[in-house]
C-alpha cells in the first residue's frame, strides 16, 4: 500500500493497493482517490475494501512505509493480518539520517550495506558519530 502526491491536475493522493501472487507476480487490488491522509481516512479505505472484497479475501499482509496515520488504523483493526515495514521506506530514511549524522553518503550507504535491520543501521551511524566526536575532542585537546 502506498500514496503519490500531487500528481494529478487536482493536487489528490492516489492510494495504490497491490497484491503478489504465489509465483512472485503483482496485481492491482484497488485505487482510491483520497482528498487527506488522515487516519479516519485510512480507516474508511480499509473497511471499503473489506466490505466489496469480503472478509474471504482480505489480505494476510500488508506492508507500508512509516505513516502514522496508517499505522494507528492498522493496530485498531478486528481482523487480522501482519504489518511489515517496506525495507526500500526503511533503507532510503536510514541513509538520510545516516548522511546527515555522519556528514558523508558513502558511508551512509557502506552503514546500510553491511547491517541487516533497521536497528542494526542506527548502531553503526550512533557508533561512527561517537568516534567521530571523539576524534575531534582528541585533536581539540592536543591544540
Amino acid at each position: 500500500m502506498d500514496s503519490t502526491y500531487c500528481t494529478n491536475s487536482e493536487n489528490l493522493i492516489i492510494n495504490q493497493m497491490v497484491g503478489v501472487t504465489s509465483e512472485n507476480t503483482s496485481f492491482f487490488r484497488c485505487h482510491a482517490i483520497l482528498s487527506n491522509e488522515r487516519a479516519e481516512t485510512f480507516k474508511w479505505l480499509f473497511d471499503q475494501y473489506i466490505n466489496i472484497m469480503g472478509i474471504e479475501y482480505q489480505p494476510s499482509v500488508v506492508v507500508t512505509d512509516k505513516d502514522p496515520a496508517i499505522m494507528s488504523v492498522i493496530g485498531g483493526f478486528s481482523y487480522s493480518f501482519y504489518h511489515l515495514i517496506c525495507r526500500w521506506h526503511l533503507v532510503t530514511n536510514d541513509k538520510s539520517t545516516a548522511a546527515s549524522r555522519l556528514g558523508n553518503m558513502d558511508k551512509a550507504e557502506e552503514a546500510v550495506r553491511n547491517s541487516v535491520t533497521s536497528g542494526q543501521i542506527m548502531y553503526f551511524i550512533q557508533d561512527a558519530h561517537l568516534r567521530k566526536e571523539q576524534k575531534h575532542l582528541i585533536l581539540f585537546q592536543k591544540i
